[in-house]
């Protein structure tokens, strides 16, 4: 305990503003609940935020003895209230963060103190109790791998020192590989090569130059390169998961892209002509169109699925190919939202967004699939990213006695997430349980959580039993909803069904039974996730069947 005598240029401060300039490593949100839990008083009694402050008084602060530390870098994480962490990937050992460009892992100045990345990481792993610093005799999480200010990639913390050592001996023994995917001007000749040159350090500047010329206290560099793509001035980034995105993210860009390829290359295009039906006479196609008929000696068809069809993808290709004796998948929605039995919770949520949740699709008793990552609710259920992943996978199984499970806290084991809960009933005693839930969930979610608890809205959280609160756990571990049915066709990002691929050449993607015939794209029955994924399997079969028609 500590203890403040308020002297002549103290009087009339409010409370909460003299602690704050008293004791500057209190986070502003610990102060006020410090304040509210009587662990801040004045002459010995509860104080409010608001009190002014009269010469004489005593302060008395029960807290933690290293928020009266002379502020020093090594504390920066007690100034982080509210961690801002993208974390791809976390266990009882490490933690994998996406971090983004402007960002530094490290201080290098003062004007750091705060906002590098491994002090986020540091209050992140202090706020949920996981780090201890009091009962830590030297270690502290820390950074495997750094990467720049101005790159965004991936950084490794070891949460213990046996996970920093194994990992940095995994690293000092190149087990793990450390890449750089860069976007670059022009296009390096030749197409792969090592580039030589020298680092220099200008300690006054702080900056890292590099030079082709050696200069006293430079170091030797070497990086080797190797050319990904470059074509048609299209600067491509990769993304988490491998998902491929122009630069711009501007799909206007792409279009733009492949229209200067046509006019490059002499393509004619016939805009507003319908193509009503494709016929073979001997050797030649017949392909009749609302502006003619075009003779030709083969045909490739590239109409897509059902989905979106004010795009035109109205299904004609599928007419086309059973014309000619083909047999169709039925076409089914994939990458569309989840539409659930429980609209009523769904429309009160409908906006919300979860990040870095659990999903999973239960079964008859049994998960089939699961992803992690971010969703939101809609007005009739549920989409984002990992929802439109399951969608995917659960469009040709029987829907009945099928539910979403959602896992609120991943991060967190049943026992470890009582804990916190636990942890935060204590901070909010004497509060009602409809208020206690603040630290844990967002606010929006929080009547639903309430109400589905089954634990009255006005208890007060001092008196919920533990069977109470592990049926709390409970469903924030398994925040359950019925699934009804996909979303229309209609409003699917791809088409899931099509031309039956058995009558297709794999390699070329010629019908088996007509010859010079192809079907590529999404009138296939072929398609993949999100992420750019289905237009790579459009580009793919495009640039197989054109190389099979060049021959």
């Amino acid at each position: 305990m500590k203890e403040l005598s308020i002297g002549k240029n103290d009087i009339g401060q409010r409370l909460d503003r003299f602690v704050s300039k008293s004791v500057p490593l209190l986070p502003a949100s610990l102060l006020q609940k410090y304040i509210r839990l009587k662990r801040i008083k004045v002459n010995g009694k509860r104080a409010e935020r608001d009190m002014r402050l009269c010469e004489g008084d005593l302060v008395q602060l029960y807290i933690n003895d290293e928020f009266f530390d002379t502020p020093k870098q090594e504390n920066a994480y007690l100034t982080v209230s509210a961690p801002k962490l993208n974390i791809v990937y976390e266990d009882e050992n490490i933690l994998l963060v996406d971090k983004k460009p402007g960002q530094a892992v490290h201080p290098y100045d003062g004007s750091e103190y705060g906002k590098t990345l491994i002090d986020h990481i540091q209050a992140y792993l202090y706020a949920k109790r996981e780090w201890r610093p009091r009962e830590e005799n030297s270690f502290t999480p820390a950074l495997c791998n750094r990467i720049d200010r101005n790159t965004g990639g991936i950084v490794i913390a070891a949460k213990t020192a046996e996970a920093l050592r194994v990992l940095n001996q995994k690293i000092k023994d190149r087990e793990i590989d450390k890449r750089y995917l860069c976007i670059v001007h022009g296009t390096p000749k030749p197409a792969q090569g090592t580039l030589e040159g020298y680092l220099f350090k200008d300690a006054v500047k702080n900056r890292v130059y590099v030079t082709s010329a050696p200069q006293k206290g430079a170091k030797t560099c070497a990086t080797r390169y190797k050319v990904l793509q470059s074509k048609n001035g299209l600067s491509l980034v990769v993304e988490r998961g491998n998902r491929v995105f122009p630069k711009s993210n501007k799909s206007s860009d792409v279009i733009k892209t492949l229209s200067n390829a046509l006019l490059k290359n002499g393509v004619e295009v016939r805009l507003n002509t319908v193509v009503e039906s494709v016929k073979k006479t001997g050797d030649t196609f017949i392909v009749a169109t609302s502006n003619g008929d075009i003779e030709c000696d083969a045909v490739v068809v590239a109409t897509g699925g059902v989905s979106y069809p004010l795009t035109g993808s109205t299904g004609d290709g599928y007419k086309f190919a059973k014309s000619f004796s083909h047999d169709i998948v039925r076409p089914k929605a994939s990458l569309c939202p989840i539409r659930v039995a429980e609209q009523n919770i769904a429309k009160e949520l409908e906006g919300l967004s979860l990040k870095n949740v659990d999903v999973s699709v239960i079964k008859d008793g049994k998960k089939i699939v699961g992803e992690f990552g971010e969703m939101i609710f809609t007005a009739f259920g549920v989409s984002g990213p990992t929802i439109l992943s399951i969608s995917a996978n659960i469009n040709k199984i029987d829907l009945n006695n099928t539910k979403i499970s959602i896992d609120l806290k991943p991060a967190l084991t049943y026992e470890e997430l009582d804990k916190r809960v636990l942890s935060d009933f204590k901070l909010f005693s004497n509060k009602e349980f409809k208020n206690a839930l603040s630290d844990l969930l967002p606010k929006k979610l929080i009547p639903v959580i309430v109400r589905i608890s089954g634990i009255k809205e006005d208890t007060k959280v001092n008196v919920i039993s533990a069977e109470n609160r592990k049926n709390l756990v409970h469903l924030l571990k398994n925040f359950d909803f019925s699934v009804k049915s996909l979303a229309p066709i209609e409003e699917a990002v791809v088409t899931s069904g099509g031309v039956n691929v058995k009558e297709i050449n794999p390699k070329t993607f010629e019908s088996k039974k007509v010859q010079n015939l192809y079907f590529i794209g999404e009138v296939v029955d072929v398609d993949a996730y999100t992420g750019g994924f289905n237009l790579q399997i459009a580009w793919s079969s495009a640039v197989a069947a054109a190389r099979a028609l060049s021959r």
